[in-house]
């Protein structure tokens, strides 16, 4: 199923991408626990779906969790780890006005 998720999102079917990740990583989080490798491989594929459809106060709170999932499992330079900081980078590299609306906007929905 991993791998359908990638390929709905290297066609640009986001919104199917990210149902697809949602949902095994609803699985991996019941069958694994949330501190397993897998498990935070699935969240950084949701981050990266949610980032790709401009969802980046979500992508941004995901992909901090996959940095310190990481730190804990694998240790601060493990590769992994590495990967899932520069993913936070780039969600964060958003010029601060865009990420505010999210925010603003996100911030209203919840109301």
């Amino acid at each position: 199923m991993y791998g359908m998720a990638i390929v709905l999102y290297r066609q640009g079917r986001y919104i199917e991408a990210e149902a697809m990740h949602r949902h095994r990583l609803q699985f991996a989080e019941k069958l694994l626990g949330q501190e397993d490798s897998e498990t935070l491989c699935n969240m950084n594929g949701l981050a990266s779906v949610l980032h790709s459809q401009s969802k980046y106060i979500e992508a941004e709170g995901i992909q901090r969790q996959v940095v310190k999932g990481y730190e804990k499992l694998r240790g601060k330079e493990h590769p992994f780890t590495l990967t899932s900081v520069d993913n936070l980078a780039m969600v964060l590299k958003m010029p601060g006005q865009v990420r505010r609306r999210c925010k603003d906007t996100s911030t209203n929905a919840a109301t």
